[in-house]
């Protein structure tokens, strides 16, 4: 679910889409000691659709207009344990960690942000299956896969993900007609080269607000609030330095 980062100031460099960390200072420092970067990648800002109901639940200012998703930065990364502490120690720096959104206000303004975490919030539909590489090399979206960032979603086997917002119309490469996005939508690859395609490749897309994660799928497994397909064990792996921010 995503979890407000109140303390958590952000510039965001719109030509470029990118964000950077300004504050708190002492919150930044702790995270850089650990190998966080504190800058990303968004999406491109799409309109609010959240009612007003649900903007109070998640406690959104009233001037909140567009958003975004933010890609965290995680090339310094290899352990999934050292990555898991720091996704608990704190919502900044499961921000970086994770990733989460960011909203803007008419002016461009950055005016809430919030950190994804597994819980209560957003309530997903059942996997679908992914549409193959035309779509994962579409215009507008073939720059925008990044390596899967949630411990619990690399531990599922996915290897890059994005996030499609919602009313977005993504063109197929080599496609007149554009495959309709409704509802924000998170998609999965399980490899790294974008002209191969994976049975297991999926997609969820936002069903509602306020209740648990849900999806349904014989066989799945529970990874990160989403139903992956079943993946083999991992091998035993050696124990990690666990950095925490606090």
């Amino acid at each position: 679910a995503p979890v407000p980062v109140s303390a958590l100031d952000l510039e965001v460099e719109f030509s470029k889409l990118r964000f950077y960390a300004k504050g708190p200072a002492r919150e930044l420092e702790a995270l850089q000691r650990c190998g966080v970067a504190l800058w990303g990648t968004i999406t491109p800002p799409v309109s609010l659709t959240i009612q007003a109901k649900d903007r109070s639940a998640w406690h959104l200012p009233p001037n909140a207009a567009t958003y975004a998703w933010a890609f965290p930065n995680l090339t310094a990364f290899e352990s999934d344990r050292s990555l898991g502490s720091l996704c608990t120690s704190s919502p900044i720096a499961a921000f970086f960690v994770c990733g989460g959104y960011i909203y803007f206000d008419d002016a461009h303004r950055v005016v809430a942000s919030r950190a994804l975490a597994v819980g209560l919030g957003l309530s997903f539909g059942p996997r679908s299956p992914w549409s193959g590489a035309a779509l994962s090399k579409a215009e507008g979206l073939k720059d925008r896969w990044r390596p899967v960032a949630m411990p619990a979603w690399r531990a599922g086997g996915a290897k890059l993900y994005t996030w499609i917002g919602p009313g977005e119309r993504i063109i197929p490469d080599g496609a007149k007609d554009a495959t309709p996005f409704p509802a924000g939508t998170f998609a999965f690859l399980f490899h790294e080269d974008l002209d191969e395609t994976d049975s297991r490749d999926c997609c969820f897309s936002v069903q509602g607000f306020g209740a648990p994660f849900v999806s349904v799928g014989g066989g799945d497994q529970w990874v990160g609030g989403l139903l992956f397909p079943p993946v083999a064990p991992p091998p035993a792996a050696a124990k990690a330095k666990t950095c925490v921010v606090m």
